[in-house]
């Protein structure tokens, strides 16, 4: 990987994500794609395993076994219809980047994903079942897990603030615009997903079901 791109773009994206997004788009659009969506999938499954309280129905080994599992199927998807929505909606604002480079400028900016695992793994370590219960966030610990959760919330914000610098940057250079037109086209997918989910929250609620509490 590394010949072929002249740079190890695990390390280079983080600091010149320019630069080595572009390199990944020349060469190989897909390159380590599966890899990026198993790391962001593991992060992202013990979020929505933590939000359904899967402790409460599997043991902790079984719990960490289906979020392996679901992992790359997880980011695949995420990465997919993700990239799908800034490809139409930046052809709306005169993009040039085709289908796979958008969705390699955003598989790449979740290399941060990598420090995120290590995070949710020691979360896991000190915490153990407990960490996949709804309630764990409202829960108030006096020890030192209380400092642990501290720089565990910490941790997670600088990275996702990280990332968004990371996305920003290679989006822009995709898609050949500004930073500031990137930012518009991020706007417009999160203006499609506010869309799709208040009709889905107003289809619920005419069949008389549970709405997902957006609106």
């Amino acid at each position: 990987m590394d010949q072929m791109l002249g740079i190890n773009p695990w390390w280079a994206m983080w600091v010149k994500p320019r630069k080595t997004i572009r390199s990944i788009v020349d060469s190989n659009n897909k390159l380590a794609f599966i890899g990026l969506c198993f790391l962001y999938g593991l992060t992202q499954g013990a979020h929505f395993a933590q939000a359904f309280s899967l402790a409460a129905y599997f043991p902790l080994w079984l719990v960490v076994v289906i979020i392996a599992l679901a992992a790359i199927p997880i980011g695949a998807i995420s990465f997919s219809l993700g990239s799908l929505l800034l490809y139409w909606t930046g052809k709306l604002i005169r993009g040039a980047g085709s289908y796979h480079d958008i969705r390699a400028a955003v598989s790449w900016s979740n290399v941060t994903a990598i420090f995120s695992v290590i995070l949710v793994g020691l979360m896991i370590l000190s915490f153990g079942e407990a960490f996949f219960y709804r309630q764990f966030a409202e829960t108030i610990f006096q020890d030192w897990r209380a400092f642990l959760l501290i720089a565990f919330l910490v941790g997670e914000l600088l990275l996702a603030i990280w990332k968004l610098v990371i996305f920003i940057i290679a989006l822009s250079e995709v898609q050949r615009f500004s930073a500031w037109m990137a930012i518009v086209n991020i706007i417009l997918v999160g203006i499609v997903y506010f869309i799709i989910f208040f009709l889905i929250d107003k289809l619920l609620a005419l069949m008389g079901g549970n709405t997902i509490g957006l609106l």
